[in-house]
């Protein structure tokens, strides 16, 4: 009998974000191969269980959603019936008498949560994830940083990449007219309210400026200005595509996927000048990508104006190509595959 893996998907809803992407891109890498173990995906959300990423493998259905105070208890029987359990996220199973692993993305609610998201991480993450038989992160920055936090040697942690995968054939756009995109979240690190100031600076200043969309709950501001939610993969897509100018203003990211989609898509950057993003976009040339201070506002105005004045050069298809190899679905779950035969002894 198969040794069988149980990988927390919980966090898969019909809302899409970063840790979600990467537990589908996983499961479904996974899937696609021999393997001399079973993958089974544990998932609470009902648009997760006919997700088609996870139609392969067996999945577990259950009440206790994500981060919900009844994880601290009624998960611990069923994940002990299994021979290995990953944890791709921060939550925390206590309890747990089998091999477990994390991958921990960033330690973004330790530097920007709330009292109780802090106390959470220090109280029930940090020694869990000491104890862990393998610790995962997605970026060399992430490496050092959640090395320093949990007290461990570097060499305790491993870097798995995530998979970015973008369609390459051109759609037509919805507008005649250029546009500015910028793809995240109205959390407080995302930084998009300075960058919003600084739109306006720029509208103000421009004889023919161009609008901006974001992928966030619509905001109180001037012209211009145009708000997308709940998109759908194939209207982000098209959003994407369109756009003739990507702007990110994050002041902390774990590796930031926006900014290297976009750039494997060949629109001008405007991102961030943050060490995550640097490792993100590796072979980048100065000519294509305006490293911004992420808190400068007047030099994210001189952004909007570079980009709107031609200034920033694509990126070419050969780097696409060598980023689309770098961050493949293929090369994640080869990396995995990896990890959970040494973890399993096979």
């Amino acid at each position: 009998m198969k040794p069988r893996i149980l990988i927390d998907g919980r966090m898969v809803t019909d809302q899409g974000h970063g840790i979600a992407q990467y537990v589908k891109d996983l499961v479904l890498g996974l899937s696609q191969s021999s393997l001399p173990y079973e993958i089974h995906i544990l998932l609470s959300h009902p648009s997760a269980m006919t997700d088609v990423h996870f139609q392969k493998v067996k999945r577990i259905q259950t009440d206790v959603s994500f981060l919900s105070v009844k994880e601290l208890w009624k998960l611990t029987p069923l994940i002990n019936e299994y021979d290995l359990y990953h944890s791709p996220s921060f939550s925390v199973i206590p309890k747990i008498d089998i091999p477990y692993l994390y991958t921990i993305h960033d330690l973004n609610h330790l530097k920007f949560g709330n009292f109780a998201q802090k106390k959470y991480y220090q109280m029930l993450l940090k020694p869990s994830a000491r104890k862990a038989k393998a610790i995962l992160t997605v970026s060399e920055f992430s490496k050092k940083e959640i090395s320093q936090w949990l007290g461990v040697s570097p060499e305790r942690l491993e870097v798995v990449y995530n998979a970015i995968h973008v369609p390459f054939k051109e759609k037509p756009s919805f507008t005649d007219h250029p546009y500015f995109l910028c793809v995240s979240n109205p959390k407080p690190h995302k930084n998009i309210k300075r960058l919003l100031k600084a739109y306006e600076i720029y509208r103000k200043e421009s004889d023919h400026p161009w609008d901006l969309y974001l992928t966030i709950p619509a905001l109180k501001t001037g012209a211009g200005v145009h708000f997308k939610q709940n998109l759908s993969f194939d209207a982000l897509i098209e959003l994407y595509q369109g756009a003739k100018g990507f702007l990110f203003p994050s002041l902390y990211e774990g590796f930031g996927r926006p900014p290297v989609e976009a750039a494997m898509m060949g629109i001008p950057l405007a991102i961030s000048d943050i060490p995550p993003h640097h490792e993100g976009l590796q072979g980048i040339l100065p000519e294509q990508i305006c490293w911004v201070p992420p808190k400068e506002t007047s030099e994210w105005a001189k952004a909007f104006h570079a980009l709107s004045q031609g200034k920033i050069q694509p990126t070419t298809q050969d780097q696409r190509d060598e980023w689309a190899v770098k961050y493949s679905v293929e090369a994640l779950s080869k990396s995995m595959d990896q990890i959970y035969r040494r973890v399993l002894g096979l």
